[in-house]
């Protein structure tokens, strides 16, 4: 017989709509803040994913399933900062940026009781995923480094966010 951790329909929680406006509003502003930190106060690319991953942890305040996410970025980000620099040689791109996954993916698993596991394994395949598809097009195609872009992808996790809340309480209504 298979035991499951999840909780049964009726105990479902409610759906926290303050927690994702609240994580929605540090989406919206961490999109004009990155947006100024790179186009008005230079900003080097570099630091967009360790930004993100700052940014999300805010949002996790709100919305804790946010935390994963923002684990695995900070991890990842702090690798993309540190690629090349002091004792990191040239040139080691790929080990330095799969150690920082790692890192993040480590630190999931240690806080498993803390961050959903499920939820911790969908983030780090998903993060890995766009970061493999970025890096494929990112030479031919820099409009990928544009901060408008990345700060319109911000706007879009706020709108994501409210979404999903909204989608959640109106199949929560109709059980």
């Amino acid at each position: 017989m298979a035991v499951s951790n999840m909780p049964a329909q009726s105990e479902a929680r409610p759906v926290d709509m303050r927690g994702r406006l609240g994580a929605a509003a540090v989406y919206a502003a961490g999109a004009v803040l990155y947006f100024v930190a790179r186009e008005a106060l230079g900003m080097e690319f570099t630091l967009s994913p360790l930004f993100y991953g700052l940014m999300l942890l805010a949002a996790g305040y709100f919305h804790r399933p946010l935390l994963a996410p923002a684990i695995v970025l900070i991890c990842w980000g702090v690798a993309v900062v540190l690629d090349g620099k002091g004792p990191l040689a040239e040139g080691r791109t790929a080990q330095v940026h799969t150690f920082g996954f790692g890192l993040g993916a480590l630190l999931l698993w240690l806080l498993r009781d803390r961050i959903d596991p499920a939820g911790s394994l969908q983030t780090v395949a998903i993060v890995m995923l766009v970061v493999a598809v970025w890096y494929y097009f990112v030479d031919d195609y820099p409009v990928l480094e544009r901060a408008w872009l990345w700060s319109a992808v911000f706007l879009l996790g706020a709108a994501a966010t409210i979404a999903g809340g909204l989608v959640q309480r109106r199949a929560a209504a109709t059980v």
